[in-house]
């Protein structure tokens, strides 16, 4: 074979193996591409999912205590607001506020409340501002309340241990490690 042919076949061969390659590093790129994600610029996560179209939850968590000893165990009621994106494949990082005064005393200086409004079983009314701050960021944010208060079941115990253990549960449930059920007792899967 000439060197001039011998030139031309490695240059043909060198082009044939580079547009492979630029044509796998496409594909994968587009595929890698499609799944929505969280933006953040100069460090600070950016507002670029929905709040009027987040998913709004409340679950009850079982508990493997039974605080009040009535021989059910106590279940730990959580409401919890995410990105619709969640549905596509996206992984929120949780926000939680374990507090045992969502029903009375509330939350923040004005002490907000949280309120279901049209009685559907749905937060209408989320106190603080982690929901409309932290949703439209890609983050879930779960407002849980402790053993005994407002929608948990149980005997209230402060600084006892089904207290202390009320977000231990939620957040074992939220890592797949747990059982949690929506208002008709239907098993609900971790939103994580």
């Amino acid at each position: 074979m000439s060197p001039v042919r011998r030139r031309t076949a490695l240059g043909m061969g060198l082009i044939a193996a580079a547009s492979l390659l630029v044509s796998q590093g496409q594909t994968t790129f587009a595929a890698a591409d499609s799944r929505p994600g969280i933006v953040v610029e100069n460090g600070v996560t950016q507002p670029v999912f929905g709040y009027a179209d987040a998913i709004r939850e409340h679950v009850w968590v079982d508990a493997p205590f039974d605080s009040d000893h009535d021989g059910v165990n106590d279940q730990i009621s959580v409401d919890i607001m995410r990105p619709r994106a969640t549905e596509q494949g996206l992984k929120a990082p949780v926000i939680m506020d374990a507090s045992p005064y969502y029903s009375t005393l509330g939350r923040g200086n004005e002490s907000e409340l949280k309120q279901d409004t049209d009685g559907d079983g749905l937060l209408d009314k989320w106190p603080l501002f982690y929901d409309n701050y932290f949703v439209p960021r890609g983050y879930a944010v779960a407002l849980l309340d402790m053993v005994g208060t407002n929608n948990s079941t149980g005997c209230p115990t402060t600084n006892g241990t089904p207290d202390n253990l009320s977000a231990k549960v939620a957040i074992d449930w939220l890592n797949g490690r747990g059982t949690a059920r929506d208002a008709d007792g239907n098993v609900v899967a971790s939103p994580g």
